[in-house]
């Protein structure tokens, strides 16, 4: 795939996309993506059969490599949302404490308010506390993207405890589409006080 000239490329990517999901298939898909990481036109041709074919078990191969990306970070996180596996997508949603770049960021955000993302969400919010302010504040906007009054109460513990300014105007974004009465009642309470 690499050494093929650039006009060929996609019908390559045409023929990795029709691939059966057998676990050797896998292997060599994902030794493939190691080897030519830099490159990316195999990277996202790679990405797009392991998303396109129940593959669990690469998932778990993608999480790692996020993590060692020097770039291409949002694209994995992409790919693994596709493959929606729970396991890798908690694992996803703690690299919120990382140092990621935006776009992989933004890649997370989207993979947890994905219904296949509600339990790593859970999981996540668990953890909010102990979050970095980046991460506390991706996790506010992914609420404050899904609403509902389910993790209302941790929206108002980062409020009455949270000292960075940016995490605390993401939890009263949040606030807004929470639909619980207490949610209402602080968002009217701050807004009278001034707060913002």
């Amino acid at each position: 795939l690499v050494t093929l000239p650039p006009t060929l490329r996609p019908l390559a990517g045409t023929v990795l996309g029709s691939l059966r999901p057998e676990p050797e298939t896998i292997e060599i898909l994902l030794a493939l993506l190691r080897k030519n990481y830099s490159n990316a036109s195999t990277r996202a041709g790679v990405l797009n059969a392991l998303a396109s074919m129940p593959a669990p078990s690469a998932a778990a191969d993608l999480v790692g490599m996020v993590v060692e990306a020097r770039g291409g970070a949002s694209e994995l996180v992409a790919a693994i949302s596709r493959i929606g596996e729970p396991a890798s997508l908690r694992a996803v949603g703690k690299l919120l404490n990382t140092e990621l770049g935006q776009p992989a960021r933004i890649q997370i955000e989207k993979a947890l308010a994905l219904p296949s993302g509600a339990a790593a969400l859970r999981l996540v919010v668990a953890s909010l506390a102990s979050a970095t302010p980046a991460g506390r504040r991706s996790v506010l906007s992914v609420l404050g993207r899904i609403g509902g009054s389910e993790h209302a109460p941790a929206v108002h513990a980062m409020l009455a405890t949270d000292l960075d300014r940016e995490s605390r105007r993401e939890a009263i974004r949040a606030l807004g589409t929470m639909g619980d009465t207490e949610s209402g009642r602080l968002l009217v309470s701050l807004t009278r006080s001034g707060y913002g």
